[in-house]
């Protein structure tokens, strides 16, 4: 079995023997410090202290699912922790970090009363409050100094529950993409307000997929919805000089009803795609930095296709995700085309984890498909100048696992693994790494990159965070 890297540090918290639950969704690297944000849940209803090490510690109020961000060291040592109390399940979805912060978004659900009605007040200490309007869930966006203290936050009202799931930062801002959902039926027509006159309408009730930007003290600037006429979301995102790039994904379904799909989208100044089925379909799509519409494209499947993650290398796009294609319906697979002479071929009519990299106009260099006979898919995509790694689950019933360039995993039985492959700027595959979980449960969900390490979040057997050493021919 070829190694990826050197596990050098783990750290891990045993959920499975106490009264907590523990989901690390995210992670972000900056100055030697990692980021991570999820959920912390409380299988009581009486208030519970959550360890994290290193006599750092959260107190959870009840038993709903609480957003945290905790701050590790480079030796995955516990340095500090927040949790944001709201009396409904509430997660952080995305995380990222530059010096003026640490930026957060995902889903705060509060409803004291418990009858939809919200209206309550939640805090993020440090005299940061926002209130929600309603029983829903509401996307947020917070930010944090490098010592957790909180700095700002705010909450999108919708009438239905919304999410930001993705988000980047840089020198001219803060951008969040994931979904609005207003939920007033075919009619649509509501009115989405960011705050300092940035607003968006949808035209249905259903999730659309939406892209913000905000100034670094998250006043907004501007947000774009991208309609749809099925549920559709908005994923991974990620920003460079040339603009934002977004991936998720589309549904259009159609009037007919019958799968035949055929439907445009509109993202805006002229920038169209149009969907070949009614079935979930795979995009990336580019904005400059006031978030006007660039390019797009839409890859055609006849299962349930999804980008997931999002990453950038000089004049480089990457995604990574799931996707599904089996149009004879009978398990064979097909082949799915990317454009520009580039395909990949499905062996069965499982998901299948991917990854393909464009250049900074959405035209396709490559792509690779890693071929698993149960469903499989990437959660996370990072990229520096040796490589581009991606992490996720891997789920087989047995046998070899083929990662493409001699790198072979064989796995005992049925099970669901985290994996974790590094390949060169090409998409060859360089190495792998599987940890196995006694629990069929393993799921990869974030990495991050310093200099010379990995990091990754996810579940194993419980959950952890992992370190890896780069390989000295790569980096010494």
């Amino acid at each position: 079995m070829t190694k990826l890297l050197r596990q050098k540090k783990r750290f891990q918290i045993q959920t499975n023997n106490n009264a907590f639950e523990f989901q690390i969704n995210a992670i972000a690297y900056h100055n030697s410090y990692i980021y991570v944000t999820g959920l912390i849940t409380e299988n009581l209803t009486i208030p519970g202290t959550f360890e994290l090490g290193n006599d750092v510690r959260v107190t959870t109020p009840n038993g709903h699912e609480q957003m945290f961000v905790a701050k590790f060291n480079h030796q995955l040592v516990a340095q500090n922790a927040r949790l944001i109390t709201t009396d409904g399940d509430s997660q952080g979805f995305g995380i990222a970090v530059n010096n003026y912060g640490i930026y957060i978004t995902g889903e705060l659900h509060h409803d004291p009363n418990d009858d939809g009605s919200g209206g309550s007040t939640v805090d993020f200490g440090n005299d940061v409050r926002v209130t929600t309007p309603n029983g829903h869930e509401q996307m947020f966006v917070a930010k944090f100094n490098h010592q957790l203290v909180a700095q700002n936050a705010r909450v999108i009202t919708t009438d239905r529950d919304s999410k930001g799931r993705g988000i980047a930062v840089n020198n001219y801002g803060v951008y969040i993409t994931g979904y609005l959902d207003t939920g007033l039926g075919a009619g649509g027509g509501a009115t989405v307000d960011f705050e300092n006159n940035v607003r968006v309408t949808t035209q249905n009730g259903l999730t659309q997929i939406f892209v913000a930007k905000f100034n670094h003290n998250l006043v907004s600037q501007n947000a774009r919805l991208i309609t749809t006429d099925k549920d559709s979301e908005g994923y991974g995102i990620a920003v460079n000089n040339y603009g934002v790039y977004i991936t998720g994904f589309l549904d259009t379904g159609n009037e007919a009803g019958d799968g035949s799909g055929g439907s445009t989208v509109d993202f805006g100044n002229h920038v169209r795609v149009t969907t070949q089925n009614g079935s979930q379909q795979l995009f990336v799509a580019k904005f400059n930095h006031q978030l006007v519409a660039q390019n797009a494209r839409v890859f055609t499947s006849d299962g349930f296709s999804n980008g997931h993650a999002i990453a950038i290398n000089n004049d480089s796009v990457y995604i990574t995700g799931g996707l599904q294609h089996d149009p004879a319906d009978d398990n064979s697979g097909g082949t799915v085309n990317f454009g520009n002479g580039i395909t990949v071929t499905t062996q069965n009519g499982k998901t299948q984890v991917f990854v393909a990299k464009f250049n900074h106009q959405l035209v396709a260099q490559n792509a690779r498909v890693i071929t698993s006979d149960l469903s499989s898919e990437a959660n996370a995509i990072a990229v520096n100048n040796y490589g581009v790694y991606i992490t996720g689950e891997i789920s087989h019933n047995g046998g070899v696992i083929d990662f493409g360039n001699g790198h072979r995993i064989e796995q005992i039985n049925e099970r669901q693994d985290i994996f974790i492959v590094k390949y060169n700027h090409h998409l060859e595959t360089q190495a792998v790494e599987v940890v196995q979980s006694d629990y069929n449960n393993g799921e990869g969900r974030g990495i991050a990159l310093s200099n010379n390490s990995v990091y990754v979040c996810g579940d194993d057997n419980d959950v952890g965070l992992f370190k890896y050493s780069l390989c000295n021919h790569i980096t010494q």
